[in-house]
């Protein structure tokens, strides 16, 4: 084994560290009364704000999204709205708010390598770097890629999602540019960047619940667990995403 392909091996398994490149890049989203995250992606041709469909529920082409900016939070007008069929994806255009293109670097997802992820949880933000409002980094791990109940491929992360990252990124180690540099058939080639940085992998979209195990309530007096209708829903840890590749799919079709 070369040093090189060692080195990348104990990279992949080092927990991402982003800057504030990848930081300005994620903004905190108020649409009617859902509060989420959404992130810049492109493909080095096409950019779109991409977040979680439920985040701007029957969101149209002309309508007002407000977005936290240095001044506090503004309105802007989005144009280009695109839901998914498949995916708990929206993706959009923002008058006056887009980002240059050819700047988005993606991951391969590697099962059991660290991972995290950006967003506004509870609608809290990051004053510590700048003074523009950043999100809030938590990690977790790949747990791997499972199906929803309509079969399609989704992210299942160990980590402990919460209300307001729905939309945000989700990084790992060893990115590349989006855009290919060469095509031969099915191979593409792809350019990674000067430096080490960390790719996004998917974007958050929810966290499952534990709705069967946590149904019973342990009683004193028997000494047994007794099935109630009243319970707490437990959040079970485990988080679930978009993977990039749907992003990036939709993105090269426009």
């Amino acid at each position: 084994m070369n040093i090189q392909r060692l080195l990348g091996q104990v990279y992949t398994q080092l927990p991402p560290v982003v800057s504030s490149f990848e930081m300005d890049r994620v903004v905190q989203l108020r649409y009617a009364n859902a509060r989420g995250t959404m992130f810049w992606v492109d493909n080095g041709l096409v950019g779109r704000w991409a977040t979680a469909k439920h985040a701007v529920e029957n969101m149209q082409n002309g309508d007002q999204i407000a977005f936290l900016g240095k001044n506090g939070e503004e309105l802007r007008e989005v144009s280009h709205v695109w839901f998914s069929t498949e995916y708990d994806l929206a993706l959009f255009s923002i008058d006056g708010l887009d980002l240059g293109l050819g700047e988005t670097l993606i991951a391969r997802g590697v099962i059991s390598a660290p991972i995290i992820f950006l967003g506004f949880p509870h609608g809290l933000h990051n004053r510590a770097l700048r003074e523009h409002p950043n999100p809030l980094v938590k990690g977790g791990l790949l747990a791997g890629f499972v199906e929803d109940s309509n079969g399609v491929k989704i992210l299942a992360l160990d980590g402990m999602n919460n209300p307001g990252f729905s939309g945000g990124p989700v990084f790992a180690n060893f990115g590349r540019y989006s855009q290919p540099t060469s095509v031969e058939g099915n191979r593409k080639t792809f350019r990674s960047p000067d430096e080490l940085r960390p790719g996004i992998i998917g974007m958050i979209n929810s966290y499952r619940y534990e709705l069967e195990q946590h149904g019973a309530v342990y009683s004193r007096s028997s000494g047994v667990e007794q099935p109630t209708n009243y319970f707490v829903k437990m959040n079970s840890g485990i988080a679930h995403g978009t993977p990039i590749d749907a992003i990036i799919k939709q993105l090269d079709r426009l």
